[in-house]
């Protein structure tokens, strides 16, 4: 397994136009990072709680 960096993802929300219109944008904030690992041979990727 290979280090693939660091990644943030939503939780949740609506997006674009609907989200302003539905009162999501408030849950952009919610992000939630990740470390990626993934292998080079077969391609699976795993995810971890970031390095503190």
């Amino acid at each position: 397994m290979e280090n693939a960096g660091d990644m943030s993802f939503r939780e949740v929300g609506y997006t674009g136009f609907g989200g302003m219109y539905l009162g999501g944008w408030s849950a952009a904030d919610n992000m939630q990072a990740f470390s990626l690992f993934r292998c080079p041979n077969c391609g699976k990727v795993d995810f971890y709680e970031p390095s503190r």
